[in-house]
């Protein structure tokens, strides 16, 4: 089990399409938030979480045969050493507060988008500071009264992933952070540090790519029978 953090936001537009890989979701968001605080000054985000936006089904009348093709997949990787003189040293958060729309304008063309060798984001204020800065709203995780994810950074809204003993050897198939009745517009992950016995991988995968190369008659099965699937463990045992 790893040590991988998670904090479900929400982005403070109204009626958004969710991301790739969610498609046939339509969700309303939350108010914006306001402008990010200095580290110093940091509310307490944990008792005053809102749940997530609900979520709502738009699954009608897709053609499976005419399904737009991916041009870019995900993830996108952004690293910190490749940004030149875009990034200044120490100066972080102001790049990603000036860079917002346009990271989340390729955060849509993509559906993800890997930060690599950025060092504000070691620890959760840096995180909070990361996603505040794109104006990310925190919202309850949609499974947190399942037990599965532990609120680690009550203050700064950051959860655990799922870090179990017991489920060490099993693999967590694919999915998306969203459940029947509630969905995050959007989830930020980071890791502090790596997994203490091996493991932790995070697999990234893209959802509207899967679903393009899937073959059209068993996806139509699906799609006519509105198969609905939660996640599957593999027990590696």
């Amino acid at each position: 089990a790893g040590a991988t953090a998670a904090a479900a936001a929400s982005r403070p537009q109204r009626s958004r399409q969710a991301g790739r890989g969610r498609a046939g979701r339509r969700v309303a968001t939350v108010d914006p938030p306001a402008a990010p605080a200095k580290v110093g000054e940091r509310k307490d985000l944990g008792a005053i979480l809102p749940d997530c936006p609900s979520t709502v089904w738009k699954a009608d009348d897709i053609d499976i045969d005419q399904l737009p093709e991916v041009a870019e997949t995900a993830p996108l990787v952004i690293d910190a050493l490749e940004l030149g003189e875009k990034l200044q040293s120490g100066r972080e958060a102001e790049y990603f507060a000036q860079q917002r729309e346009a990271i989340m304008e390729q955060l849509q063309r993509h559906g993800a988008i890997l930060f690599r060798n950025f060092g504000m984001m070691k620890d959760a204020a840096g995180f909070r500071a990361m996603y505040e800065a794109l104006q990310l709203n925190p919202c309850l995780d949609p499974i947190h009264t399942s037990g599965l994810r532990e609120m680690v950074e009550k203050k700064d809204a950051v959860y655990e992933a799922v870090n179990k003993p017991s489920l060490a050897q099993h693999f967590v198939g694919l999915h998306n952070e969203s459940t029947f009745v509630k969905t995050a517009t959007y989830g930020a992950f980071v890791c502090f540090k790596p997994a203490s016995e091996g493991g932790g991988e995070f697999i990234i995968a893209d959802g509207a790519k899967i679903i393009n190369g899937l073959d059209k008659d068993v996806l139509r099965r699906l799609y006519e029978r509105k198969v609905r699937i939660s996640v599957s463990n593999l027990d590696l045992n």
